[in-house]
């Protein structure tokens, strides 16, 4: 009889530790499934690709007279077309949905980045020669950097995909600070040149503030780890407020363009 009782122990006793083993697995998955924090710090960094390469744009009539010579200021010239990103996010959950259709969470935060984009084509010799003997160091190209600060609003749908456990759209809105500088070269002999170019330079204006948004999809895996591509575009003000070469030139510095992005990173 004792043994009998001795054995209904050990069982129930082996049971309710199996059924605590299986609580907790179960809620570690859960809590590996939702990942829906109540506030968590993103981490990311990538690159983008600017659909015009232009953030200043050209007038209909491309022709600039520089140095008694008459230049085709193409689309071809002074383009900023691929760049690179990092940045940090803060968020906060707003709203959140355990089970049914629709399932997932709803955060609101803001963040910043910091962007670098390449000039890609710039004003070398061969757009200046008018002569195929002449042989000069001209070169103009303009560095362009971004440090846009956003809001961000969307939402993780809760996938069961694999390792992908969330998927969803987001939306970022905010104010973006573009700075410019114009990089030159030219032959040290010819002060009249260097006198144009630094001319040139000084009429860029250094810092210009424009209305930023974009629009992307979030892919977030179970390691916290998550991917993101994102259509975005800079508004500015379409008025001329300083010339980059000549006042007759009608190019506007900063105006209006969109480009790509594709991120990946952390939340932490």
């Amino acid at each position: 009889m004792n043994k009998k009782i001795c054995f209904l122990i050990i069982a129930l006793f082996t049971a309710a530790l199996f059924a605590d083993e299986n609580q907790a697995e179960i809620k570690a998955q859960t809590e590996q499934d939702t990942l829906g924090d109540a506030f968590y710090i993103q981490i990311e960094a990538g690159f983008g690709a600017d659909f015009t390469g232009t953030p200043g744009r050209l007038p209909d009539l491309e022709i600039v007279r520089y140095d008694s010579a008459i230049v085709s200021m193409s689309d071809q010239l002074l383009r900023n077309q691929f760049g690179v990103t990092v940045g940090i996010d803060f968020n906060w959950r707003v709203f959140q949905q355990i089970e049914g259709d629709g399932a997932g969470e709803l955060y609101f935060g803001f963040g910043g980045d910091f962007q670098y984009w390449l000039p890609t084509a710039d004003l070398s010799d061969d757009n200046f020669r008018t002569n195929p003997k002449e042989k000069f160091n001209r070169y103009a190209a303009l560095r362009y950097m971004r440090v846009p600060v956003m809001f961000n609003l969307f939402y993780d749908f809760k996938v069961n995909a694999g390792t992908l456990r969330r998927v969803g759209p987001k939306f970022s809105a905010g104010v973006n600070n573009n700075f410019f500088i114009l990089e030159y070269d030219y032959d040290h002999e010819r002060k009249s040149e260097g006198e144009e170019l630094e001319k040139f330079s000084k009429d860029v204006d250094f810092h210009q503030l424009s209305f930023t948004w974009s629009l992307g999809l979030n892919l977030v895996f179970s390691s916290r780890c998550f991917l993101a591509v994102s259509i975005g575009g800079d508004k500015g003000s379409e008025q001329v407020r300083r010339n980059l070469f000549l006042e007759n030139s009608g190019r506007i510095l900063y105006n209006h363009h969109e480009f790509i992005m594709f991120e990946t990173g952390y939340r932490l």
